[in-house]
């Protein structure tokens, strides 16, 4: 409106372009859909709702942003669902005849600050600006399910005749893992395809950094030594 003599000269432009584009202008234009932030909803239903997502975000189905209720709090529950999957997990591999080992938790929970940092540099690249809860569950809600299978299906073949397989089974459960991390940042934040770099570089650099700060003993239920 400043390049014009004064408002009635702006309000004949305006006129001219709806009648050559047969539509009406708005003062106020429809803007592209937020990400869902329904807080309204319990926390147990924002917590369902995003593991739908991670589930649709695991079958790269476009559909899985919108199941995501993004919120710090959901952030938190999904840590905490990570944290007892692979409790879960330690349990199953070694059974009753076992204890909770508190010093594992530090290496546990070294992923969280990979993951928020993660989140962060990327968010950073996306239209919407940066939205480091929205690129931490874009992450963790995929990986509570993956995790959870393959998990699952470690305990069940290792007795097998697929157990010399598991190796290769767990390199390709990971590498499925990254690629659907990458997916899910990008439909989640809705990064340009200029801008998607960013997600491989980052997910790389979360990958990379794991390998190197998880180092020792990680597991959280560990066998009873008398």
């Amino acid at each position: 409106e400043r390049g014009f003599a004064d408002a009635t000269a702006f309000a004949d432009f305006i006129t001219q372009i709806e009648q050559a584009c047969g539509l009406k202008a708005s003062a106020n234009p429809v803007m592209p859909q937020a990400l869902p932030e329904k807080r309204g909803l319990s926390a147990f239903r924002d917590f369902a709702s995003n593991l739908r997502a991670g589930v649709l975000f695991a079958l790269l189905r476009p559909s899985a942003p919108a199941h995501l209720r993004v919120s710090v709090l959901q952030v938190v529950l999904l840590v905490l669902a990570g944290l007892m999957t692979g409790l879960a997990y330690d349990f199953a591999m070694v059974g009753f005849d076992g204890e909770f080992y508190w010093y594992a938790l530090p290496y546990q929970l070294v992923a969280t600050p990979g993951i928020l940092l993660c989140a962060w540099a990327v968010s950073n690249c996306s239209p919407r600006g940066s939205n480091i809860p929205a690129g931490s569950l874009a992450l963790l809600a995929p990986l509570i399910p993956l995790q959870f299978l393959l998990y699952a299906l470690i305990p069940l073949l290792q007795d097998t005749r697929l157990a010399s397989l598991l190796p290769l089974i767990t390199y390709l459960g990971w590498g499925w893992i990254a690629i659907v991390m990458v997916v899910a940042l990008v439909r989640t934040l809705e990064l340009a395809a200029d801008q998607r770099l960013a997600a491989v570089l980052g997910i790389l650099f979360l990958f990379t950094a794991l390998q190197f700060m998880s180092a020792g003993e990680t597991r959280l239920w560990n066998p009873k030594f008398s």
